[in-house]
């Protein structure tokens, strides 16, 4: 694409095409915030290609500066060909901090440099092939000064994350096991409080008293106390489209027939 096809006049603004012309193999974006020093912060993503590591990209609106801060993968230890499953994302785990620090975890899915495809399953207990574990920490933009807690989660990556500045605490869930954990910052403390469900979870959150909130499988919604470290199903359920209300109904017959249709949407 010309530079000067990058940015185009739209229907109330202004959108503009930031390639990444430094990582050509790089496929995907699964991080994007806005820092509390205004700056936009991505995570440039390789899930496609074996051997590739994460990448925090910065760009400045005001100067239209796309900057490379940091490959994630050996900046923790993991350099993306050692032969593990890569560091090769941070998904929906770019989280701005009052502080000015981007909180962060590491998530899985991109194979081993030289292996076309990566399945978590077949290489759980491979010990070369398999993916080590989310990586927690903490990266400071204006000094490049990262803090590796080590690994959150075994063998699993980190899908979605969120801070809990008051407490300290970071709350995640992980993939492909889908369990919810809670992560204290000052004790480096990293605490599973239970698997929640078969299917990726997309989204965790948190209200204005602390509390965490994500859902199950079938929509509804978990809550983690803001003080306590359990976990509550709520008598509260998201409505689902038609054809998505999961695999099976109560005790009844399985659906398959509405599982496969689902699948085709």
């Amino acid at each position: 694409m010309a530079k000067n096809e990058r940015v185009q006049s739209v229907a109330g603004g202004r959108l503009e095409y930031l390639p990444f012309e430094a990582l050509p193999l790089h496929d995907s974006v699964w991080g994007l915030c806005t820092g509390k020093d205004g700056m936009i912060y991505a995570s440039a993503c390789g899930e496609c290609t074996g051997g590739l590591s994460v990448f925090i990209l910065r760009y400045d609106p005001a100067a239209r500066k796309l900057e490379y801060l940091l490959e994630v993968g050996p900046a923790v230890g993991q350099p993306p060909d050692n032969g593990h499953a890569t560091q090769c994302k941070i998904h929906y785990c770019l989280l701005p901090g009052s502080d000015g620090l981007l909180y962060c975890a590491t998530h899985a899915s991109g194979p081993p440099l030289g292996d076309p495809i990566w399945r978590p399953w077949n290489c759980w207990d491979d010990p070369v092939r398999n993916f080590p574990g989310s990586y927690l920490f903490t990266y400071d933009p204006a000094s490049g000064r990262l803090d590796n807690f080590g690994i959150g989660p075994l063998k699993e990556g980190s899908r979605a994350l969120a801070l809990d500045e008051k407490r300290h605490k970071l709350y995640g869930l992980t993939w492909p096991r889908n369990h919810f954990y809670v992560y204290y910052l000052d004790q480096r403390r990293y605490l599973d409080l239970g698997r929640i469900g078969d299917i990726n979870p997309q989204a965790i959150f948190l209200d204005r008293a602390g509390n965490a909130y994500t859902t199950d499988d079938y929509g509804w919604i978990l809550r983690c106390e803001a003080g306590r470290d359990r976990l509550q199903r709520l008598g509260v359920q998201c409505p689902s489209a038609a054809g998505r209300t999961g695999c099976a109904r109560g005790t009844g017959p399985l659906l398959a027939a509405r599982c496969r249709a689902a699948a085709t949407t």
